[in-house]
């Protein structure tokens, strides 16, 4: 990939990962399944409110939801791939690793300070800024998460 490539193909990767509400286990219902209105996007308020959820739901080894380990495929852009294993969270484009970054369980970002209450993850690069998002939602086959401060929503599907 080329260096000029490198940074779009991050951006995107980085677009697809904002969003994420809570991380549970099993599949979650949606709006249109319930009768209800598709939300327009994510909202912190929501977000927010379930916090005490996503926290009794996090692992106590890490503090980070169950269930997030694994390889999830950008709903956008197959291309994008974001591989999680513990603490580690890798950015892969076109089967090529784009940066390792720690991944934390954070109580707010410095990024994005209007955020706190949410459940927040920031990914740490070896070098550079941390980068901040919001889990909108977690399942076994979806995961969705705003890049913060910019609202950028990233989904993901679960690698087969």
């Amino acid at each position: 990939m080329t260096s000029r490539r490198l940074p779009i193909a991050l951006a995107a990767s980085l677009a697809l990962l904002a969003g994420c509400g809570s991380p549970e286990t099993s599949e979650t219902t949606t709006p249109a399944e319930t009768g209800a209105a598709e939300p327009a996007a994510p909202s912190q308020e929501g977000a927010a409110s379930e916090q005490q959820t996503d926290a009794a739901r996090a692992n106590p080894s890490n503090g980070l939801p169950n269930g997030l380990d694994g390889r999830w495929v950008s709903v956008d852009d197959p291309q994008s791939e974001l591989l999680i294993e513990g603490t580690t969270a890798e950015m892969i484009y076109e089967g090529e690793a784009l940066s390792t970054d720690t991944i934390a369980a954070v109580d707010a970002c410095e990024s994005a300070p209007d955020a706190a209450g949410a459940m927040l993850l920031e990914m740490r690069p070896a070098e550079g800024e941390p980068l901040c998002y919001s889990l909108y939602r977690l399942s076994e086959t979806e995961l969705v998460l705003t890049y913060l401060p910019r609202g950028n929503t990233l989904e993901y599907r679960r690698a087969d």
